[in-house]
């Protein structure tokens, strides 16, 4: 029994038929006895002379064709999916934002590659492209990836890859800095037909990470640059109340020795002179302290006037003199008998020298001698410091110039606060500061270089 979707071609078979004797073979499906349906291809003609009370009779043939038919349907099918899946795979390739190619086999012919992918190496097309033609790198920049290592090769030869960094130069000669995957393309029966490899720039996530990094290292910087800074704080605290604690004890002894009426005239007079010394070594741990208070704001203001260094440094030999008699050290100058002209403040430059004094005095042993020299060098004026005292360790002399910092633990005293200063006025005036020993032990040479002006 013909099935009620194919009772018009029937009908149009019967049609036929009866107006030209015969109709074209056609198929239609009929159920079987067993309730299946069967495709068949039905085809017939009239024969012999009608009467006109008669009908004629039919020849026809009905083939079974259905096993064909479903044949049929499964290639379709199948060639319908396969459409869909070039769809897919042609959308997939237009519209992702990563670079795809795809190879057939191992010997370097690319298949199909995407829009993006082109766009991201600079390449305008694929065609006459081979896989094996691109410039891939190693991380360094200068190896160049052998074909065995290179993604495509790999996959073609079964192997999955998960993200790879590797490098790609671009048509425009830069290296590219990419992240890849890749895989096999299995065929129907299971067998490798050939890779797929995607990748995406990682300049974005380099730069990312790189930002990162750097931010966490000043972070770190800072937060160890405050603890110090809090260390020193507290260590500077203490270095202070000591300072300015001993010249008080001394001048609060010397005092309550002056108010004994048995205090005799030579007693006195050492008196007086200790307090004296005592108030002038006050007045300088002040003045530091006023000065690097200055220095770290910013406020520390010089002038800018004609001047003779050659003065400025016999003003600071004078400053020093009382020292170095208290101490018992021998004070030595030599300088050429001309004025030597530069610009700039002199009594912050007279300050500056008469700190590098100061410490060649305080570092020498009794009876040590102290030398200063000024001679003109070219274009600048040269004041070289020299002392045979105790001398700077290799270690400590990266620092010497460092708020705070002292040498031996501070066992001189001070607050380490004189050689950062006089860094400072030096370089303001455009000029610079050295310092060299040759050990502890073989004394120091400071030397100053300003410009002549």
């Amino acid at each position: 029994m013909v099935v009620p979707e194919d009772q018009p071609i029937l009908e149009a078979m019967l049609n036929e038929l009866a107006h030209h004797g015969e109709y074209a073979p056609c198929r239609l499906r009929v159920r079987a006895g067993d309730g299946s349906i069967r495709w068949l291809v039905s085809c017939g003609q009239s024969v012999g002379a009608s009467d006109g009370l008669r009908a004629r009779p039919v020849v026809g043939v009905n083939l079974d064709v259905t096993e064909q038919v479903e044949a049929e349907e499964r290639v379709a099918a199948a060639e319908a999916r396969e459409r869909r899946q070039t769809d897919i795979v042609r959308s997939v390739m237009a519209h992702v934002p990563l670079g795809i190619a795809v190879a057939g086999t191992e010997d370097g012919e690319l298949l199909q590659v995407s829009q993006f992918g082109l766009d991201m190496i600079e390449r305008g097309s694929s065609e006459g492209h081979r896989w094996d033609a691109w410039q891939v790198y190693h991380l360094d920049g200068t190896t160049p990836a052998r074909k065995e290592e290179m993604a495509l090769y790999r996959a073609a030869r079964g192997e999955v890859i998960r993200e790879e960094e590797w490098l790609i130069r671009c048509d425009g000669g830069r290296l590219l800095p990419v992240c890849c995957s890749a895989g096999p393309i299995l065929d129907a029966q299971g067998q490798i037909a050939g890779g797929v490899v995607a990748w995406y720039d990682v300049t974005s996530f380099k730069q990312a990470h790189a930002e990162r990094t750097a931010a966490l290292l000043a972070e770190q910087r800072a937060r160890q640059v405050a603890e110090e800074a809090n260390q020193q704080k507290d260590v500077f605290l203490g270095m202070v109340s000591h300072e300015l604690r001993t010249p008080l004890s001394a001048i609060l002894g010397w005092t309550k020795i002056l108010e004994s009426t048995s205090a005799d005239p030579v007693r006195s007079k050492r008196a007086m002179a200790a307090i004296e010394r005592n108030a002038r070594l006050l007045a300088r741990l002040v003045d530091d302290l006023l000065d690097v208070t200055r220095l770290t704001m910013g406020r520390l203001d010089l002038v800018s006037v004609p001047a003779d260094l050659q003065a400025i440094a016999q003003a600071a030999l004078d400053l020093v003199q009382p020292a170095a008699l208290a101490r018992g050290v021998v004070l030595q100058w030599m300088a050429s008998a001309h004025a030597v002209p530069i610009q700039g403040d002199a009594q912050r430059l007279r300050q500056a020298i008469g700190n590098l004094l100061f410490n060649a005095i305080q570092f020498s042993a009794e009876g040590g001698l102290v030398l200063l020299e000024l001679k003109v060098d070219e274009r600048e004026g040269v004041l070289r410091i020299t002392d045979h005292g105790v001398g700077i360790s290799p270690e400590a002399l990266p620092h010497l110039f460092e708020k705070f910092w002292q040498a031996e633990s501070g066992a001189k005293g001070g607050l380490g606060l004189g050689l950062a200063i006089t860094k400072y006025i030096v370089e303001r005036h455009g000029g610079s500061i050295g310092v060299a020993s040759a050990g502890v032990g073989h004394g120091a040479t400071f030397e100053v270089r300003l410009p002549l002006g």
